[in-house]
């Protein structure tokens, strides 16, 4: 029974059966619920964090990966897995789908976090600012791939563009732009002086972050290729630039 379980634990994904990816949802659940009372118990004692919100927190994030591993079958009416490169291998699109499910439980676990300290705009804002990067890559995935079949890509499970570098540079874009508009927010609730303009902001905002995360697009138009190191630097520095400008502006207006 361990070997079994060991194994299932160990295989790559595209090799496990529907019955075994079932109980690799129950492992998950399991082992979220320990991770989730040592880190919650953790949290309380070295930080002061609320214990039943990191508890939670960790949880959800586990049942996330757990829905994945029990509906991964149905996924895959829709979404394509199987690398030709070998069982070990996880198609391009499959891997953001994966992804996709492992960000969304990242961010409700700081979203929980955040909802027990009384500040649910914060955790709004988090929340999006965590898990927008990904839905975006995601929504683009095929750009991210092969530019829409204008590149001869070399295998079937690697992104044309380096995905930590992308993801990391989104995360720090929509952490600024969006958290920023939901502190905000959160102030103007606060303190009883709600202002309509936070509205269009947020909308901005959002509309940064998804631009930012489609180089695809850019690309076409740039005289400097985004895939390379060198062009992923210009690109950074445009949107540095373009970042301060907004979060400057903001800092003036409130």
């Amino acid at each position: 029974m361990f070997e079994s379980i060991e194994r299932i634990i160990s295989a790559p994904i595209n090799a496990l059966t529907v019955k075994e990816l079932r109980i690799q949802a129950i492992i998950t659940i399991a082992f979220g619920i320990v991770v989730s009372l040592i880190m919650g118990y953790c949290l309380n004692i070295l930080f002061d964090a609320p214990f039943k919100g990191c508890f939670m927190g960790f949880m959800i994030m586990h049942i996330i990966l757990a829905v994945f591993f029990w509906f991964k079958n149905y996924l895959e009416k829709y979404f394509v897995f199987n690398s030709s490169y070998g069982i070990d291998k996880i198609y391009y699109e499959g891997r953001l789908v994966l992804l996709v499910f492992a960000f969304l439980g990242i961010a409700l676990a700081l979203f929980s976090i955040f909802l027990y300290e009384n500040v649910p705009f914060r955790a709004i804002g988090v929340f999006l600012g965590l898990f927008l990067p990904i839905y975006f890559m995601f929504l683009r995935r095929d750009g991210y791939y092969n530019e829409n079949g204008k590149l001869a890509v070399k295998n079937d499970y690697e992104l044309a563009y380096n995905f930590k570098d992308f993801y990391l540079m989104g995360l720090c874009i929509s952490i600024v732009v969006i958290g920023k508009c939901f502190w905000i927010l959160e102030d103007l609730i606060t303190f009883r002086c709600f202002s309509w303009v936070i509205i269009p902001c947020i909308l901005i905002a959002v509309i940064i972050v998804y631009c930012a995360m489609a180089p695809d697009f850019w690309n076409r138009y740039l005289p400097f290729d985004i895939k390379k190191d060198w062009g992923f630097i210009v690109y950074l520095v445009i949107w540095a630039i373009i970042i301060y400008s907004f979060y400057f502006i903001m800092n003036i207006y409130w």
